[in-house]
């Protein structure tokens, strides 16, 4: 049986994809980072995850900038990830450990960025505009966005073809 934090603090990682576990489902949950160090003592892949968290994606943590502040050992774990020797350790876990999971956040967010391309575009037209984008929409068999875009490029003397 595991404590209410524990899951909790696992499910929010799985709903960030960082975790695989058999036995919870992802969930949104707001956690802290008195949690996160509470579900580390018995879940040793959790506390692998916080540097990373912190240096890629710090905002999943409510209140971090605060709570990082009073962990002055965790401040120390940040600063010198990169730099400390892979056999120093932080709460029982090897410096090699937290860098690797480091990376698997990093790359993790990163893949993130490189899929979302688009971007929403609010403008102001009139009637007679909007009723023109439509006909030629409706003539093309395309919707509204797909029609602008195809428009740009054609407009677009800079746009390679």
């Amino acid at each position: 049986m595991t404590l209410p934090t524990v899951q909790r603090v696992i499910e929010r990682l799985m709903y960030e994809r960082l975790l695989v576990h058999n036995q919870f489902t992802p969930h949104r949950w707001r956690i802290t980072l008195e949690e996160i160090l509470t579900a580390g003592e018995s879940e040793p892949r959790v506390l692998e995850l916080l540097p990373g968290l912190l240096r890629h994606r710090p905002t999943v943590i409510c209140r971090w900038r605060r709570d990082v502040a009073q962990h002055r050992s965790l401040q120390q774990v940040l600063d010198g990830l990169d730099t400390w020797p892979p056999e120093r350790q932080w709460r029982r876990l090897p410096v090699h450990d937290l860098r690797r999971a480091a990376a698997r956040v990093a790359a993790r967010y990163q893949q993130r960025r490189r899929t979302q391309h688009w971007r929403t575009l609010n403008i102001r037209v009139t009637e007679d505009d909007l009723a023109r984008l439509a006909r030629i929409a409706a003539r093309e068999r395309l919707s509204k966005s797909e029609t602008l875009r195809r428009l740009l490029r054609q407009t677009d003397p800079h746009h390679p073809r």
